[in-house]
């Protein structure tokens, strides 16, 4: 039955048996063949990258995964230990081993003490404005807690490098807990300025604005993430100044 079913493949099977063999030797000397340019090809290339990237190496470029993990700095000049004072990491925070006993408590859950709904009417203010959120955003940034952790802020932004104990050899598992205390950061900083623009005092917002950009600067200062994470904080400042300067007058001195 498969013999009447099929002629062509028994035809077909009985040319292609003798030649085989030729065949198979003969795609075996032209693979051969091309290796061999291919071969010469990728070692003479392959030499000069290593020279490339000894070169860049030498320069101080990075030209590996271990070469973007920050080197350790004094902590006279890291920002980090400052932060950490009002953003309080836990050192589980950083590897993850922490997580499931210990969760970050619902409230406080913002820097300064602030709840998730006091963090909210900041962001709030900032977007859309309004008289009585500018009179709760007030009282928020009058408590103690808060005023002291813009002072935290300010130290820490005059500190010239920002370098957190992220776990980098967990490679792409790394974790990065400061960047959402980073991002409250910024809203608070943003805040304080929109609100001293708004009392006239420009000069003094201008400052605190300085502030919030300084520290957009230590958070992109660890991995493309926090260049993210910077844009977004630069992008809350920028769109809040845009708003206060189209409402108050700008003193040359200020300016």
């Amino acid at each position: 039955m498969p013999a009447e079913r099929f002629p062509t493949f028994r035809r077909a099977g009985r040319w292609l048996a003798p030649i085989a063999p030729r065949a198979a030797f003969g795609a075996l000397v032209v693979f051969v063949l091309a290796a061999i340019p291919w071969t010469c090809l990728n070692i003479k290339w392959g030499r000069r990258l290593q020279r490339e990237l000894a070169a860049l190496k030498a320069d101080g470029m990075p030209v590996s995964p271990q070469d973007l993990i920050p080197k350790p700095i004094p902590d006279a000049d890291n920002a980090a230990v400052v932060y950490q004072q009002v953003f309080r990491i836990p050192p589980s925070r950083w590897d993850g081993s922490g997580e499931p006993n210990h969760p970050i408590p619902a409230s406080p859950a913002g820097l300064g003490g602030l709840s998730h709904q006091e963090q909210r009417l900041l962001e709030e203010y900032l977007k859309a404005g309004g008289r009585d959120r500018r009179k709760q955003c007030r009282r928020l940034l009058a408590r103690p807690q808060v005023r002291d952790t813009l002072q935290t802020l300010r130290r820490a932004s005059q500190r010239p490098h920002s370098v957190f104990p992220v776990k980098w050899e967990a490679g792409l598992f790394a974790l990065f807990p400061q960047f959402r205390r980073f991002r409250q950061a910024s809203t608070l900083l943003t805040v304080q300025a929109a609100l001293l623009a708004e009392d006239g005092r420009v000069k003094e917002a201008f400052d605190w604005c300085g502030v919030a950009l300084r520290v957009s600067d230590h958070a992109a200062e660890q991995s493309m993430v926090g260049q993210l994470v910077s844009y977004a904080m630069r992008r809350q400042l920028f769109e809040a100044m845009r708003g206060f300067l189209c409402r108050v007058q700008v003193s040359p001195d200020a300016a």
